[in-house]
């Protein structure tokens, strides 16, 4: 494919994202926030937003070191004053004050942590009207749940109480005043109720921050704490992000369920846990942006593939195949 071709498809991704995702119209005013490794990828939504009618602001920052690292004072600031705004970065930003305070001001924002061209033309090209229908109906499921079990034949079998919890859909369509959510989308996420999860997760995909396992790594959980953290050069490396935050870092902040029909395994959590029937589950801050109690410095999505799931005592997936209709 030729680089104009190459191009033309960026736009039309990045119009996708900014138009039919965010609803950017004529005059609003929009963030396009970058730092140096992401600033190319960037560019596309900056020329949409400009071409749209749009009052733009592109700003680059200082590569954030962990996920969950605040921004500048003065990012936070402009994040808050705008109607809309796109993160391409390096690391997500979901779980941090201010995101968390330029939704309350109402800013519409994309969050879009790691995001690569590759991942960009793959995630942007799914049907997000049917990704939204497919999500809320797993998201209604869920909400009648108390626990969440999940197992897979690699050594995972967790049960995750979940009663009372705001059940969250991650859409793809962030169009509300104060919405916010990942791009590329597809996926329904609960902060587990603190102090309960039990059981053993062996997580033998992704880890946030870090890519592709080299080894499954097998967290043991006790008491809604990852209290062991075994399994090679991986689990050392997911110890050593961890243990710079302290005891919260290690707490179980959220399961979440793929429903990305095009998303694909790439090594980049972000696209990653879309996948639809995939299992992630996060350690760290849930109190940022998924209703729990918990405040932590990171927050890191661990990704199971072949999950096999319930909700109470009904299997709702079996070895990564969904057992219902949610289409």
């Amino acid at each position: 494919m030729s680089k104009k071709n190459v191009q033309g498809k960026l736009y039309l991704a990045a119009k996708t994202a900014l138009v039919n995702c965010l609803g950017l119209r004529p005059r609003e005013t929009v963030l396009i926030l970058t730092d140096s490794l992401k600033r190319n990828v960037a560019l596309p939504f900056r020329q949409v937003a400009e071409d749209i009618g749009s009052e733009v602001i592109m700003a680059e920052m200082v590569r954030r070191k962990y996920p969950g690292e605040e921004p500048p004072a003065q990012i936070a600031a402009i994040l808050a004053a705008v109607d809309v705004a796109l993160c391409a970065t390096s690391v997500s930003m979901s779980f941090t004050d201010a995101r968390k305070s330029a939704s309350e001001k109402g800013t519409r924002m994309a969050l879009m942590p790691g995001i690569s061209d590759s991942i960009l033309l793959r995630g942007m090209s799914a049907d997000y009207r049917n990704i939204m229908r497919r999500t809320c109906k797993l998201q209604r499921l869920m909400k009648g749940a108390k626990a969440i079990r999940v197992k897979t034949k690699a050594g995972t079998d967790v049960l995750l109480p979940i009663k009372g919890r705001r059940i969250y859909a991650d859409t793809g369509l962030i169009q509300e005043k104060g919405a916010y959510g990942n791009l590329p989308a597809g996926e329904v996420c609960v902060a587990p109720i603190e102090g309960l999860s039990e059981g053993v997760v062996v997580v033998d995909a992704t880890i946030g921050h870090m890519g592709q396992v080299t080894r499954p790594v097998r967290l043991m959980v006790k008491a809604g704490t990852a209290v062991e953290i075994s399994g090679g050069a991986s689990a050392k490396r997911l110890r050593q992000m961890l243990k710079p935050h302290g005891r919260n870092a290690y707490n179980v902040a959220e399961i979440g369920i793929g429903t990305n029909d095009r998303a694909r395994i790439s090594g980049n959590i972000l696209e990653d846990e879309k996948v639809m029937g995939t299992v992630h589950i996060a350690l760290g801050d849930n109190a940022r942006g998924l209703g729990g109690k918990v405040f932590a410095g990171t927050h890191l999505d661990c990704l199971i593939t072949k999950p096999s799931v319930w909700f109470d005592r009904v299997q709702i997936m079996k070895e990564g195949r969904f057992l219902i209709s949610i289409c």
